[in-house]
């Protein structure tokens, strides 16, 4: 296992809302401990970028489960307040113009029936319900783990993926809606399909203590 932990610097923006030409860098950096399972532990989202395109190079199949209350997918058509970091991964039309993203060109890129999102809220923006329905991305809301709970939607989600090799994409920001019980059932349920995870946590301290926690218990 592999733990890098990516600061704020490395992935500082213009406003903080666009991405770091230095994102390259840390794709590289991130293939070159791809053997292993990596843990990448930043609070910003936008490190799932080079994060998820590492490991789809090392796992062809590879599925993601995106857990966040926004779905980060606006293409530059659309910017609304700045989060693309899934347009990128599915490299939806329009991302690969941007000049940072250049990188990516002959990479494989994930397919939108290889990700599944966990725990939206209601109140996404209109573009990004739109790219939800024309991309046909399977999602489910904060209402639906209230309704359904967690094991269920863990279950459809791992099973509508159908792949052995799951990345994990988590906002430790979901802990305030889901609970850290629930957290727990999410990285279980992912124990033997686990290949590597992204961490988001705005606090510094809780995100490196959660960041190794959860990495240890998914090999339990």
């Amino acid at each position: 296992m592999f733990i890098a932990h990516i600061t704020p610097e490395t992935l500082k923006g213009e406003g903080g809302m666009h991405y770091s030409s230095n994102i390259d860098t840390v794709y590289n950096f991130l293939r070159h401990h791809n053997k292993r399972m990596n843990i990448t532990v930043s609070n910003n989202h936008n490190v799932a970028v080079p994060s998820v395109y590492s490991a789809l190079q090392e796992h062809s199949d590879l599925g993601v489960i995106w857990m966040d209350t926004i779905p980060h997918l606006n293409t530059p058509n659309f910017l609304v307040e700045g989060y693309q970091s899934v347009a990128h991964i599915l490299r939806l039309p329009g991302t690969i113009k941007s000049s940072k993203f250049t990188w990516t060109k002959g990479l494989k890129h994930l397919r939108p029936h290889k990700i599944v999102y966990i725990g939206l809220k209601e109140e996404i923006s209109v573009d990004e319900k739109q790219l939800l329905d024309n991309y046909n991305i399977c999602y489910y809301t904060l209402d639906d783990i209230n309704e359904i709970g967690i094991h269920r939607v863990m279950k459809m989600a791992i099973n509508y993926l159908d792949t052995e090799n799951i990345h994990l994409s988590f906002n430790n920001d979901m802990i305030d809606y889901i609970g850290h019980r629930n957290a727990e059932v999410v990285v279980r349920a992912l124990k033997n399909h686990l290949v590597g995870a992204d961490i988001i946590v705005s606090n510094k301290h809780r995100l490196c203590a959660n960041a190794v926690r959860y990495a240890t218990n998914s090999k339990l």
